[in-house]
């Protein structure tokens, strides 16, 4: 489910064809109002989206992906917002918190209280307390020198892959905290082994409830995209980036406060781990490219 028009980044033809009998809702299915270039606003999205779940079978399971906007340009606050009221605060107050401007500011503001009302909304449609809620961002917001951030994030390109991740099922899930580098690549392995679903998994995704057969988990990450790529891999405390054919790599501590620094001699072993874990990560992303084919029946 999205607000807005699916024609964007190719969304459309990328779920159609990914995904076999999938049901995708855009903004030709929506009776409220646009506010914005993404479409209706996501209190009306919200709104909206929770009939339909709730008027789903209640005897059967559903998956369903609904596609926030609201915090992005140009952080729009619609005049019907179930109350809620933006704040006039100083800028440097806001860009000390982490955003650009006052906008963007009240605009994740909004986006945190709207998710309050989806969980009001599925209360009141029936569906909230057998349902497994994720919450994640598909990237950060990519601002510099936040004060927050450690030096590492900004000086090595790691910010805009710092995203939160959320899983709500207070019935089912009791509190825990994953202190481990995960990606989004993991997210529907560990929902389906949240929910005990059998599948097969050829992706680079896993389930964070497992030990990874590595050790500590590694995720791949691409720090600088285009025809010569620079890749690497990161940990809780270590990155390694290298050119994409592997040549002139180098390791960095996350919690140093000059994490331009080269530390692979410092720490020779866990350099060569992650040396060969990156190069290995990517050359099997890069096989998948050729092997993303569906067999025939």
């Amino acid at each position: 489910m999205i607000g807005g028009n699916a024609g964007w980044a190719n969304i459309n033809a990328l779920i159609r064809q990914s995904i076999d009998g999938v049901q995708l809702y855009e903004e030709r299915h929506w009776q409220s109002p646009q506010v914005d270039v993404w479409g209706i606003s996501d209190l009306d999205f919200f709104k909206e989206s929770s009939q339909i779940l709730g008027a789903l079978p209640k005897d059967k399971p559903f998956f369903a992906y609904l596609q926030t906007s609201g915090n992005h340009r140009p952080f729009t606050i619609p005049k019907d917002n179930d109350g809620f009221e933006p704040l006039d605060l100083p800028l440097e107050q806001v860009q000390q918190a982490g955003s650009r401007s006052v906008e963007q500011y009240n605009a994740v503001r909004l986006l945190d209280f709207n998710i309050g009302r989806l969980m009001e909304l599925a209360k009141e449609q029936g569906f909230y307390d057998d349902t497994i809620f994720v919450f994640f961002g598909d990237h950060n917001t990519r601002i510099s020198q936040i004060p927050h951030m450690a030096p590492a994030f900004e000086q090595l390109g790691l910010e805009s892959n710092n995203v939160p991740l959320l899983i709500h099922a207070p019935k089912w899930l009791a509190p825990r905290e994953f202190d481990e580098a995960v990606g989004l690549a993991d997210l529907l392995p560990t929902v389906a082994g949240l929910v005990g679903v059998p599948f097969d998994n050829g992706g680079l995704g896993r389930d964070l409830q497992l030990p990874a057969p590595e050790g500590e988990r590694v995720v791949p990450l691409v720090l600088q995209e285009g025809t010569f790529p620079v890749i690497g891999a990161v940990t809780r405390d270590f990155l390694v980036q290298m050119q994409h054919d592997g040549s002139s790599p180098t390791l960095h501590d996350l919690r140093s406060p000059t994490p331009r620094d080269n530390v692979a001699e410092r720490h020779p072993q866990e350099f060569q781990r992650l040396l060969a874990l990156s190069r290995g990560l990517h050359e099997a992303a890069r096989l998948q490219m050729y092997r993303n084919v569906q067999a025939e029946e």
